[in-house]
């Protein structure tokens, strides 16, 4: 007897039965070289051809099946045995009168529309190859090659495109790492053989790219649905130029990871490649739709719960997309803004520009909270006005009202966001640290304000060029008038500086607004805090002024009420207003309201 031959395949057996029918050849058997046994069905229907299978161990069993047959029905006699061993006798009861081998290199060319040659490289490839063609054909059989020779690259193109459920044209890192967040798909990979698992991984790496291995790694031991949060991680665990408890901690972390790979250690480029086609895919899922926003946020939180189950939380902070990733920033930031605060003077440009650059990473992370980085953006603004010198008081009312609008009111700004805190708690305790230092700052001008108002009020001087809320329609909406335009006055009433500050970064932030100042200069303030004599009072009602309206140093001056009687301004100053609007108000109402409005 010749030497053990290998077992038979029943999808290899069915194709060689195809091809055995498509000869139209009469005989009723046919002898195949394959170990005895079958453990498929004995009986075939193809082509609507009935086919009995059936191991023959020796000439006599051989000679059994033949007796037996049927006249509605063929045979397949799987035997080790020779032409020679088996006798003419037998052999003239089958086709081709020998016994044939089952190459599976011709069912290749079969079911690839019958090409008559195969390129050279597929067939080096190795004899997995075709078995695996023939075991994994699809019911509609693989598609034909383009032209008269079978490639390599069409054959394992149109084999791992069937194995992975994917068209052949999203055979590439992010079509692998899409499928890998299907779990029913993956089922055909765990099960296959480990030659041609391997195979398949081998020519997806040199089409894919690097991070086909360790997808395909991962999906045989396992965790193919975690391949995402895997790759989120991964690129923390390589770090470069990392500290050195940093990269004590990634290598704990590396070796505690290698489980999930089938203890397959990756390399540098592999997990280089695999982290970024996972945060590929988190953001193109995240600007996807809603549902995939949801996606995206389940496999942040996935990747969280890992890094907690191997222990690296700590290197979280270097993370993009990751939620903690950023909270981790964000108290790095915090740490920088403590330090930075002086305990009493200027704070230091060194610590300043340190807590500017701990700023830029927490504004580079993709889950930023848009609110929060507004917030450490000021913080920011504040540390920059601490660093610089406080100059001597303002010797008069007018420059301490440009101070108040130029430079306090954006300070004032600032600091009521920090006020508010953060909700993380190490974040707010610096907030709370650098607002204390601004108040400090800010009392003191506040207190020279104070006094040089309080001597103006005393004194009844005139206001020189500093400009007061009842010298506005004179000497700002008139000039305006007197080119031709049309005004419209809005009064708000009780907006501080800092308000009035945030308004107009709002209404100008598109370009829709554009905000004017004198001779296009620095802005400046009208001063709604001194209360004229009754005498200069009807002077401004007459002249079409304004009463005081605020009892605080303001941007613009304001008032929310609605408008009074406009009967009332006649009664009271016995003549029209002279200006081309029409003045609504009662300069004697206790309430001091008014409202403007075109005619």
């Amino acid at each position: 007897m010749s030497a053990p031959v290998s077992a038979a395949q029943p999808d290899a057996v069915r194709r060689k039965v195809e091809a055995w029918l498509a000869e139209n050849d009469q005989a009723g058997a046919i002898a195949l070289t394959a170990r005895p046994e079958w453990p498929a069905e004995p009986m075939l229907t193809v082509d609507g051809t009935r086919v009995r299978v059936l191991p023959c161990p020796t000439p006599l069993a051989a000679r059994a099946a033949l007796h037996d047959r049927t006249d509605d029905e063929r045979l397949v006699l799987l035997t080790e045995l020779t032409d020679s061993e088996l006798g003419d006798g037998l052999l003239a009861h089958l086709s081709k009168q020998t016994v044939r081998k089952i190459d599976p290199w011709d069912l290749v060319r079969q079911m690839f529309g019958g090409v008559k040659d195969l390129d050279p490289t597929l067939v080096r490839v190795g004899r997995w190859v075709a078995n695996a063609l023939s075991d994994h054909a699809p019911s509609d059989g693989w598609p034909a090659p383009p032209g008269a020779i079978l490639t390599r690259d069409h054959a394992l193109r149109s084999l791992c495109a069937e194995l992975l459920g994917l068209p052949p044209a999203e055979l590439d890192d992010s079509g692998l790492v899409q499928w890998s967040s299907d779990a029913r798909r993956q089922l055909k990979i765990t099960t296959l053989p480990d030659v041609v698992a391997e195979g398949v991984t081998a020519y997806l790496t040199q089409t894919a790219g690097r991070a086909a291995a360790p997808i395909m790694a991962a999906v045989r031991a396992g965790h193919g649905v975690d391949v995402i949060p895997l790759g989120l991680l991964a690129g923390l665990l390589w770090p470069t130029g990392s500290e050195r408890a940093a990269e004590v901690e990634a290598a704990v972390g590396r070796t505690r990871l290698e489980p999930r790979f089938g203890g397959s250690r990756l390399t540098p480029q592999q997990a280089e490649a695999l982290h970024q086609a996972a945060e590929a895919w988190v953001y193109r899922t995240v600007d996807s739709d809603d549902d995939g926003r949801d996606e995206a946020m389940r496999m942040l939180r996935r990747a969280e719960a890992i890094a907690a189950e191997i222990g690296i939380t700590g290197l979280l902070g270097a993370s993009a997309v990751l939620p903690t990733g950023f909270v981790q920033r964000l108290r790095a930031f915090a740490d920088a803004v403590r330090l930075a605060v002086p305990a009493a003077g200027s704070a230091v440009p060194a610590a300043v520009t340190r807590a500017q650059s701990a700023l830029a990473t927490v504004e580079a992370h993709r889950a930023a909270e848009p609110r929060r980085v507004e917030t450490a953006r000021m913080a920011v603004r504040l540390l920059r006005w601490l660093s610089t010198t406080d100059g001597p008081p303002p010797a008069t009312l007018l420059d301490a009202l440009h101070r108040q609008v130029r430079q306090d009111g954006w300070v004032d700004r600032a600091r009521l966001d920090v006020f508010a805190g953060d909700p993380d708690q190490p974040v707010a305790e610096a907030y709370r640290l650098l607002h204390r230092a601004v108040d400090a700052r800010r009392s003191r001008h506040d207190q020279q304000f104070a006094t040089l108002l309080a001597a103006a009020t005393a004194s009844e001087a005139e206001p020189g060029a500093l400009l007061r809320v009842e010298d506005v329609l004179d000497r700002v909406v008139q000039p305006i008038l007197d080119q031709g335009r049309r005004v419209l006055l809005l009064v708000l009433d009780g907006m501080s500086v800092a308000a009035a500050t945030e308004l107009t970064e709002s209404v100008t932030r598109t370009g829709a607004w554009v905000e004017l100042t004198p001779d296009g200069g620095p802005r400046t303030g009208v001063l709604a805090a001194l209360r004229p004599s009754p005498r200069r009072a009807g002077a401004a009602c007459s002249a079409g002024g304004s009463p005081p309206v605020a009892s605080r140093p303001s941007a613009m001056p304001s008032s929310n009420a609605s408008p009074t009687d406009s009967c009332s301004t006649r009664r009271r100053c016995g003549r029209e207003p002279e200006r081309p609007w029409t003045r609504t108000c009662c300069p004697h109402s206790t309430t001091r309201r008014s409202h403007w409005s075109l005619p």
